[in-house]
């Protein structure tokens, strides 16, 4: 309560909860790990404390789920045995992307891609995006009509180990379940900053040296124009 008063204790993951966002005044979308597995409860009861690294085998998941709270209840909204490293909900709430880590050593050797879905909250439905091994997309960002979201792509000679590139923008459209590039008119594509969606286009930070170039970019359908921002 914002007016005043001591905050209470709405969720009671095992693991806490690894990331969430508000979908209304009511429900709050959660990124969270499931409870002890049996293997975890028998190696505590055993009071056996090794720690395997990089165990593949017993990768534990990571799944969203949906808590309302005034039913005080929890909706587990995914059931992948993989791991949901990250999620972005769309302004209108009813869509979802996912980036599921596929490897515990994709951080390391970048050899086997997570897999990408896009869930229809509404419709329960979800479908799996972006299937080419060598493309792995990396920052998403939902249009403001929903209609579609941009993302950033890595340009390298060495997709197989994520060697060192340059970032370029895509566009994903919903309705032609389809993706195209977003002509930037920039060689070096982006800076580390990405890009900030506005109704009728994005704020994109250029890969420019030390100092950023700052483009304010405008959709006419399929073409973008810009205008420099400076300051």
């Amino acid at each position: 309560d914002l007016r005043g008063g001591e905050p209470w204790k709405i969720t009671s993951h095992d693991f806490g909860v690894f990331n969430y966002e508000w979908m209304d005044d009511n429900r709050i979308m959660i990124l969270a790990r499931e409870g002890k597995t049996l293997l975890e409860q028998n190696a505590k009861e055993k009071k056996d404390d090794t720690i395997v690294v990089e165990d593949q085998e017993h990768m534990m998941p990571a799944r969203l789920y949906i808590f309302d709270i005034e039913k005080k209840k929890m909706l587990r909204l995914t059931e992948n045995k993989d791991e949901i490293n990250n999620f972005d909900l769309s302004y209108n709430k009813k869509m979802v992307i996912t980036q599921n880590n596929q490897s515990v050593r994709f951080g390391v050797d970048q050899k086997i891609k997570p897999k990408y879905y896009l869930i229809n909250i509404q419709e329960k439905t979800t479908k799996e995006l972006f299937t080419d091994p060598k493309f792995k997309p990396q920052s998403f960002f939902w249009a403001f009509d929903d209609k579609g979201f941009y993302f950033t792509h890595t340009r390298t000679s060495d997709y197989e180990n994520g060697g060192p590139g340059a970032d370029f923008l895509y566009y994903y459209d919903l309705q032609k379940t389809d993706y195209r590039e977003v002509p930037l008119l920039w060689d070096n594509g982006l800076s580390f900053a990405g890009i900030y969606p506005r109704k009728d286009g994005f704020v994109a930070h250029l890969a420019n040296g030390a100092i950023p170039k700052i483009r304010r970019y405008y959709a006419k359908g399929n073409n973008f124009s810009f205008k420099e921002i400076e300051g």
